[in-house]
């Protein structure tokens, strides 16, 4: 969920009417593929509030919804947490309302196609139980309707007017000073040892990498594999792996690969020594796979010339609750809650 300095309603009602589809993001639990057209967007003169204040709204399929992430505006927390496909919106007493511009809108132009409202894989949650959600150029909306399990919904017909105002008793407030991005560690996969012996790199008594010269180098695809990302790959020969959150791409000839971290370019690593192609398979060097996956080394232990180390590699779940497109300094500009059980680990792209 990307937020524009414009207004994510601006831009995804932009991206409608032009055709842009940002992301892959009407139900969740559909089983038509995702990006397929499900209902039709339509602008409205319906006046949508919550807590008193105009939110910009839209017409899917008869229905006044708003957009997700403009609710940040309204006294709400929401958080996108790509790596589970995930919208968690929670109402948090307390928090300053910002509201956005609600420009009025020609007569002549209610019930005007602005584009499609397309499949979706992602799952929306308010206050931790399931809410149907809609794609709208890339930007995830809801219905107003379908919050009425979650406070207090009232339609004025003579003004036009639907107005949301929600229960405190499903509500966070612990949440309205929360950081714009948080990270979590889930888990912490341990691999190894592995062990040289002559030019194989082991794995459980079985060949898993290769010695160039001195160094142990080990399969990408299967080391990204073992770690839970999806590796692909290219016509082009390049290799791209990604978790949700991470997204590495490997191109042959290049001095360090291309990172993108949480839908935006990272600061990448000059490799310590070239990636090799054989049989099939990209070799990196075990001090290139730590700077790759964010993991530690075991010091080597040697024992009748033969050497072993072991990787630890964390797993980590990242929430974005609001993480600013632009900063208005180059320090300083954005913060980060971490929670980690190893000081040892660090993540990568964020060193």
């Amino acid at each position: 969920m990307k937020i524009s300095i414009l207004g994510s309603l601006a831009a995804a009602l932009w991206a409608a009417g032009t055709g842009i589809v940002w992301g892959s993001p009407v139900q969740a639990e559909t089983t038509v593929p995702v990006g397929t057209p499900v209902g039709t967007v339509l602008s409205t003169d319906i006046r949508a509030d919550i807590n008193g204040e105009t939110i910009p709204s839209l017409n899917i399929d008869g229905y006044t919804a708003v957009i997700a992430e403009d609710l940040r505006r309204y006294g709400f927390d929401v958080a996108w947490i790509p790596k589970e496909r995930r919208v968690d919106i929670t109402y948090t007493p307390g928090k300053a309302i910002n509201p956005l511009p609600g420009p009025p809108l020609e007569p002549s132009s209610v019930g005007e196609k602005l584009g499609d409202v397309v499949s979706t894989d992602i799952r929306v949650y308010y206050a931790g139980q399931p809410l149907p959600s809609y794609n709208i150029g890339g930007h995830t909306a809801i219905s107003l309707n379908d919050l009425s399990s979650f406070g207090q919904i009232e339609w004025k017909e003579q003004e036009r007017k639907l107005s949301y105002s929600p229960s405190r008793n499903v509500s966070d407030p612990s949440l309205k000073d929360s950081p714009p991005l948080v990270l979590r560690q889930t888990k912490l996969t341990e691999l190894g040892p592995f062990k040289i012996t002559g030019p194989d790199v082991l794995l459980d008594g079985a060949a898993f990498g290769l010695v160039a010269g001195d160094d142990p180098m080990l399969p990408v695809r299967q080391l990204a594999e073992k770690l839970g990302y999806k590796a692909e790959w290219q016509q082009d020969g390049s290799l791209v792996m990604d978790d949700g959150t991470n997204r590495f791409h490997i191109v042959p000839g290049l001095s360090a690969p291309e990172l993108t971290w949480l839908g935006g370019e990272a600061e990448s690593f000059d490799w310590y020594r070239t990636p090799v192609a054989r049989s099939g398979d990209l070799y990196i060097h075990e001090q290139d796979a730590r700077s790759l996956f964010g993991c530690s080394t075991e010091l080597p232990d040697s024992t009748n010339g033969r050497t072993s180390f072991s990787l630890r590699c964390p797993e980590y779940k990242v929430e974005d609750h609001g993480v600013p497109q632009a900063f208005p300094g180059l320090r300083y500009g954005l913060q980060a809650a971490a929670y980690l059980d190893d000081s040892k680990l660090f993540i990568p792209a964020l060193q």
